[in-house]
């Protein structure tokens, strides 16, 4: 029976196929039996028309036979819908101006939003290249249930022998490695646990991962490659495994190489063991670790949160001089990759979406104004007996044939644009290199695409089932065009375009002004003609204090010797970066609670330091050439830490002891102006600064300022030697300008707010196109009208005044809404902004009146064609 049905059913699909050749052989057929008839009907005695007439009443008409056999032999449902596909696309193509504007809008809107989803879809949908990657965990410490901080040494030993909801825990930290060769190269990369692979449950395309022991002081020189590293460094060669490649001056043996996948997540281009330093394993104090976890398959993150608490809770009793006070915070190991810009990427999507909203109701006032063209053509339709459905459907198919020939085009210029949205905007993003369109983001677009084309196509289709056919037959469709139903509809769709436009201009302002104020902000330093390059010294190499030292007074000579140097310093981290290190310091003659000492950022610098970047100095001095290793200690401090641990006091000779630094009281000998060290938009946190006589394993991983009388740029090649001078071995990277250090710090907020921005514009530019076009349509619709009130004495200003206030009505009214919209855009985008109100209402006045304004230039160009109306042509119009 299925089968019978199957060959039944593609018969039927067969018979769409040769359909004029099958008519026209029915039609021969039918034709000979009705002359066969109609002979028999004359040699009987009628008449030759009544003999005819006769003949068709028994065997039927021509025509109607033909469709008769057409639904038996074909699918009733595909024969309509590919004659409304042939009708409409006839239709369309005889319209090429109206179908070029239509596609080209739909395929504006269409495009950005197939772009963004792509991004989207590899950054926020596709799930992490891991098996369950639901029961990754990132775990990490908190104190007084909110500061997060690193994981030491002692306590992840303790969580992993008293823990029975995770598989297994492993920590790792970010390290940078040094490719030797002809050119030494920077990479970046991670050192990891041995079982770190195991946990997250990746496996090599080559080779192997690390063994149990390789992550021990003596057996951790080997190295698994990223696929980019392998693939760009070494030619994608195969034997690459086993052999010895130099890394940081050191031989490492290449054991494995990843898969694309794991780089493309976390950046790294090597893994390379962790081998945790003695004093490491002995110091709860030494929170430097990242820690990854994977629970068991029954264990749920709630449980796991529970049993970690509770854990918690008993090593701060356990050890209350560094665990009290402290937690244990789990989180989403996806939600730590891509957590801090899900919510930029979300509200640029809604943008998008917003355009695409605004694109569809311009195409929708264009079919409106092609279907009042049509009435004559639907009226004479619905008299010849095609039903109000059959004519929905054929304005629906019209309109998705018109969304799926701008969403084809949409696609073909998101495709030419991804390379350069992956390579230039996207480039920060986690999993950038996964961008593209895959077969979700081509079904996304064909969805939207098809939804676009159904939702356009709907207003049309209402319009036309109130068309008044007998109206419309007699005086040519002029009449019925003027009926009320299709001006409210388009009026409505233009109040929806300047509300959506509001709503997208609010958003972009309120970015706008914050980066604004962000890039005003005092961050405490001089930038100009500063150039910085970072350094990272190889712990195989600068083994310890005394070698440390050593390259950095070499290199700090020899960089203050170049012609057109003024100050040459060093520091652990650079200013406004977002990083740096923390830990609690003790006051003379200050009690505080167990762990409740106050925490500061640590940094080490060189003495010329503060004049290079342009620090100023507050009080006290800085540290100079005096301050060896042999002198007596000295810090120097922010205002911030002044103000907040002495309030109205000379902090200039009190004593601290930060165990971090100095295992003794040292004296302040000088205070410094606050710098935004943490970041612009972050308020300066308490710090203070030791000089690297003393701290020199500090600055292994340091930062060399250069204030020079030169164009900073012109002074990168000069470092560069100098730095391969002291150390032909050493890499230097990130050499960049203090001023585009300052600029990098609001890359990611600029971003969005350029395309915010962009996203606003189009939008504005949608929204003045739909007005001036529903303007300009009821001036045409109106001529006469115009005309008669000419010709009774209306003068040009009152003209003006109709036309301009019809068209600022409907702004207006779009203002109104969009202002009700975007107050709840605004709550949602307050994480976004800085020193700027959700509600500014200087934002929203400004807003509202710029787009009220060009709105009522959109009106002024129609109402200008209104007034050059001849009144004695107007009163024969139409």
């Amino acid at each position: 029976m299925r089968v019978r049905r199957m060959r039944a059913a593609l018969v039927r699909l067969a018979g769409l196929f040769g359909r004029e050749e099958r008519d026209r052989e029915l039609a021969e057929e039918l034709e000979s039996h009705l002359q066969m008839h109609t002979d028999d009907n004359v040699r009987a005695g009628m008449e030759p028309r009544e003999a005819r007439r006769q003949a068709v009443l028994m065997l039927g008409g021509i025509a109607q036979t033909q469709e008769e056999c057409r639904r038996r032999r074909g699918l009733p449902l595909l024969e309509d819908l590919w004659a409304d596909l042939r009708y409409g696309a006839r239709g369309l193509l005889g319209q090429p101006g109206f179908t070029l504007v239509a596609v080209l809008t739909l395929a504006l809107g269409v495009g950005a939003n197939t772009a963004l989803f792509s991004v989207i879809n590899a950054v926020l949908l596709r799930p992490l290249p891991f098996p369950d990657p639901d029961r990754l965990v990132a775990v990490s410490e908190t104190y007084a249930g909110s500061s997060r901080s690193a994981v030491s040494v002692p306590n992840l030993r303790d969580w992993r022998e008293q823990n029975t909801v995770f598989e297994g825990l492993a920590a790792y930290v970010p390290g940078a490695f040094t490719l030797g060769g002809g050119d030494p190269q920077r990479i970046v990369g991670l050192r990891v646990e041995a079982n770190y692979f195991d946990v997250l449950g990746v496996r090599p395309q080559l080779g192997r991962t690390f063994l149990k022991g390789e992550d021990e002081a003596g057996r951790d020189k080997v190295v698994v490659l990223s696929d980019a590293l392998w693939r760009n460094g070494f030619g994608a060669d195969p034997g690459v495994v086993g052999r010895v490649i130099p890394l940081n001056g050191q031989g490492y043996t290449v054991v494995g190489v990843m898969p694309p996948e794991l780089s493309a997540l976390s950046g790294s281009q090597v893994w390379a063991p962790l081998a945790f330093s003695e004093g490491d394993k002995a110091s709860r104090l030494s929170r430097a670790y990242i820690v990854v976890g994977r629970l068991k398959r029954d264990v749920t993150p709630e449980l796991a949160g529970e049993q970690m608490s509770a854990l918690a809770a008993r090593l701060g009793e356990q050890y209350p001089d560094t665990q009290g006070g402290r937690g244990v915070l789990l989180s989403s190991y996806e939600e730590e990759v891509v957590g801090n810009v899900r919510l930029p990427l979300l509200l640029l999507m809604g943008a998008v979406g917003f355009v695409l909203l605004i694109a569809c109701t311009n195409v929708a006032n264009l079919l409106l104004a092609r279907a009042a063209g049509r009435q004559r053509e639907i009226a004479l339709r619905i008299a010849l007996g095609a039903g109000r459905l059959r004519l929905t459907r054929q304005f629906l198919t019209e309109g998705v044939l018109l969304s799926v020939v701008g969403g084809a085009a949409g696609a073909a210029t998101a495709w030419l644009g991804l390379d350069l949205v992956g390579k230039l905007a996207f480039a920060s993003l986690p999993r950038s290199s996964e961008i593209g369109l895959d077969l979700r983001v081509l079904g996304f677009t064909l969805l939207v695409s098809v939804l676009t084309g159904v939702v356009f196509g709907v207003a049309p289709a209402a319009q036309a089932l109130k068309t008044d056919v007998q109206g419309a037959l007699k005086d040519g469709g002029q009449g019925a065009a003027r009926g009320l139903g299709g001006s409210w509809t388009r009026n409505g769709l233009v109040v929806a375009e300047v509300a959506i436009a509001f709503v997208l201009l609010i958003g972009a302002g309120l970015l706008v002004k914050s980066l604004a104020r962000l890039r005003s902000v005092e961050h405490g330093l001089k930038p100009e003609n500063v150039l910085t390059a970072r350094l990272s010294l190889a712990p195989e190499r600068y083994a310890d204090a005394e070698a440390l030292g050593r390259f950095q007074r070499q290199l700090l000579e020899r960089v203050s010797a170049l012609p057109g140097v003024e100050a040459a310093g060093l520091t652990s981290h650079l200013p406004v970066q977002q990083y740096g290190t923390n830990g609690f310091v003790r006051v003379e003659d200050k009690t505080y609670p167990p762990n409740q000492e106050p925490l500061v950022e640590l940094r080490v610098v060189s003495p010329d330091y503060f004049r290079a970047v342009g620090i100023p100095v507050v009080r006290g001095r800085v540290f100079d050439e005096s301050d060896t290793k042999e002198a007596p200690p000295g810090v120097v401090i922010n205002e911030t830490m002044a103000r907040t641990i002495w309030p109205g006091e000379d902090p200039i000779g009190k004593r601290v002891w930060g165990r971090p630094v100095y295992d003794g009281w040292t004296p302040v000998i000088g205070v410094v102006a606050d710098v935004k060290n943490m970041g612009l938009a972050r308020p300066a946190s308490p710090e203070f600064y030791f000089n690297y006589t003393r701290g020199a394993e500090g600055l292994r991983e340091m930062t060399l300022a250069t204030r020079s009388r030169l164009d900073p740029a012109a002074l990168a090649a000069a470092v560069r030697r100098e730095v391969q001078a002291v150390d032909p071995a050493q890499a230097v990277y990130a050499v960049r300008t203090m001023q585009d250090v300052l600029d990098s710090t609001v890359a990611g907020r600029r971003l969005t707010t350029t395309l915010l921005g962009v996203m606003a514009a189009v939008a504005l530019a949608l929204a003045v196109v739909g007005i001036y076009g529903v303007v300009s349509y009821n001036v045409a619709r109106h001529t006469r009208e115009i005309g008669i009130r000419m010709a009774l004495g209306a003068q040009k200003t009152d003209i003006h005044r109709l036309v301009i206030g019809r068209g600022a009505v409907l702004a207006l009214t779009g203002v109104g809404i969009g202002l009700f919209l975007s107050l709840g855009l605004a709550r949602l985008m307050s994480g976004l902004l800085y020193g700027v109100s959700a509600n500014d209402p200087a934002t929203f006045a400004g807003i509202a009146a710029l787009l009220f304004a060009v709105s009522l230039v959109a009106c002024y160009v129609p109402a200008r064609r209104a007034v050059r109306v001849d009144p004695l042509v107007a009163l024969r119009y139409e």
